[in-house]
């Protein structure tokens, strides 16, 4: 890939978006996407899993449901967060409901 500096003096009249601007647009369209395909579904299973890495606590929440045309199993993530404190009830709790 050519430096932006390059691309710039090559084509001085070209916009090229910065990598936050590319991130926001894409996980917007999946977003979108996602909430298209999940509202015209019937049922829909979520689960929940808390884990620990490098000393650091996690929970992560997805979506689980079968595509009523193909007959295909699909999922989904819906969110990841890091844990502050400990895995107690409360904690858990309170950062599903933050989600």
């Amino acid at each position: 890939a050519l430096p932006i500096y390059l691309v710039h003096h090559l084509q001085p009249n070209i916009n090229v978006m910065s990598r936050n601007t590319v991130v926001n647009k894409v996980s917007l369209e999946m977003k979108n996407n996602l909430k298209t395909a999940l509202g015209e579904l019937e049922f829909i299973a979520t689960t929940t899993d808390c884990w620990t890495a490098y000393r650091r606590g996690f929970i992560g929440v997805t979506a689980h449901w079968i595509d009523p045309q193909t007959m295909k199993r699909c999922c989904a993530a819906l969110a990841c967060k890091q844990l502050k404190g400990s895995h107690s009830f409360s904690a858990l709790a309170s950062a599903l409901n933050d989600m």
